[in-house]
């Protein structure tokens, strides 16, 4: 120790035929087993950034121990420099003991700070900086530690449970956030549906005061006078968050992603009466619990519907909820039995084969003769033979739920039939649509 301060003593005689130094210190290690460690630090004018031979001074692989600032992956127990800057590394080997302690001397000139990041505790260096004590853990002993400490710490980051959320525990150090002028930012990946704790740093000081974030909370002021209580976050979706933080204020605003849009394989817009039909190439189910589906059993002139509790693959449907409204349809299975269901797919439509057979679909709150050659993709449609002897087929086929009223009855009056006429022909007009006489659907 004394050789070493000798070495000091003469460094700083000897640049006292420059300007006053801005900055004179040393930093000692001890502990227990391996005696002092020196760390020397002189800013002045006529050192620069990079390596100053015959001043800095390094650590060589071989020596065990040491207090130094860790620049480049090289350990100077000497570092002289024009400027001492921000964020600079101080790291120390720790031989054989969990437990150091840091004492200042020979200071003089402008103050500068150091922040422990284990101990979230920051330490102004000036001429009466008092002893600092600290420990590692066991696992550590006999390793090199070189970013505990942060000389001039300017940054902002966070210590969370970002690797491990719903936990509380187990916190990590993020990523420094990007400066950009009067705020920082962070940008990082987080999962859905799940609850992080964490704080945020700020130049060395600490902000956790119990601010709860959330979709509807996304901005808090955060004083940074020490930790109080962990802060929370509740992701909705998995995504890119962005956690913003603005100097002057002491602000922490945390940008959620967009929720990607629901992806359905197919989808049904019901009519004014809540009704509509609907077949798929595969099994399907219903994504929303309001909409009810039936199979179809022809009766007369009269389906009577049975609900079912899928879309079966290759068979129609009569699709029941809200009026106007549009349901949608995913992979999906059922337990249902289509056996007697009459309602057909579209892709069974085959306009040549239709000699001899009516074909009805729904249009309003019945199904009505259908003189199309085309029939329009998932939807569904009864094919019915003729009356052999007369040829003629119902104008129309009313619906009835299985042991209940009729459909054509089970509406409000906004159901009721309106006859008028036009060009002196008497047609009828329910619900959006319009039919002649034979219900047969006017184009």
């Amino acid at each position: 120790m004394k050789k070493l301060t000798i070495l000091f003593s003469i460094l700083i005689a000897s640049i006292s035929a420059f300007a006053a130094a801005t900055t004179v210190s040393q930093i000692t290690l001890s502990s227990a087993s391996q005696g002092d460690k020196v760390l020397q630090i002189v800013v002045d004018n006529p050192f620069s950034d990079a390596y100053d031979n015959g001043y800095d001074a390094v650590i060589g692989a071989n020596q065990p121990g040491g207090l130094y600032v860790y620049s480049g992956s090289e350990r100077y127990s000497f570092w002289a420099t024009n400027v001492l800057g921000t964020n600079l590394p101080m790291g120390f080997g720790a031989v054989g003991d969990t437990e150091y302690t840091l004492s200042f001397q020979y200071f003089s000139g402008e103050s500068y700070t150091i922040y422990d990041k284990e101990k979230d505790e920051t330490i102004t260096v000036n001429a009466s900086t008092p002893n600092y004590v600290f420990t590692i853990d066991g696992s550590l002993v006999n390793t090199a530690i070189n970013d505990r400490f942060i000389i001039n710490p300017d940054y902002v980051f966070m210590k969370g449970d970002f690797d491990a959320p719903n936990a509380g525990n187990e916190w990590i150090y993020t990523d420094d956030f990007t400066k950009n002028g009067a705020t920082a930012s962070l940008e990082m990946s987080l999962v859905a549906d799940a609850w992080y704790h964490f704080q945020i740093v700020v130049n060395g000081a600490t902000g956790a005061n119990g601010s709860a974030f959330d979709k509807d909370n996304k901005s808090y002021v955060v004083p940074t006078t020490g930790f109080g209580t962990q802060m929370t976050l509740h992701t909705d979706v998995a995504g890119t968050y962005t956690f913003t933080w603005t100097y002057a204020t002491n602000t922490l605003e945390i940008g959620f992603p967009t929720a990607p849009a629901p992806v359905y394989v197919a989808e049904v817009t019901t009519n004014a009466y809540g009704l509509a039909t609907f077949s798929y190439a595969s099994d399907l189910e219903a994504v929303e619990n309001d909409v009810k589906l039936y199979k179809g059993d022809l009766n007369g002139n009269e389906l009577v519907l049975s609900g079912v509790n899928y879309v079966k693959a290759n068979q129609g449907v009569i699709v029941y909820g809200a009026a106007n409204t549009t349901y949608h349809f995913n992979v999906g299975t059922g337990t249902s039995d289509f056996t007697g269901n009459e309602l057909l797919p579209a892709s069974a439509w085959d306009y040549a084969a239709q000699d001899g057979y009516s074909i009805y679909v729904l249009s309003g709150n019945m199904l009505y003769l259908y003189e199309g050659t085309n029939m329009k993709p998932n939807k569904a449609f009864l094919k019915v033979n003729q009356n052999p002897i007369s040829g003629n087929a119902p104008a129309r086929i009313s619906m009835r739920f299985n042991g209940t009223q009729d459909v054509e009855n089970a509406e409000a009056e906004d159901a009721k039939a309106v006859k008028f006429v036009e060009n002196g022909q008497v047609f009828i007009r329910r619900g959006n649509e319009v039919y002649n006489l034979q219900g047969q659907i006017v184009k």
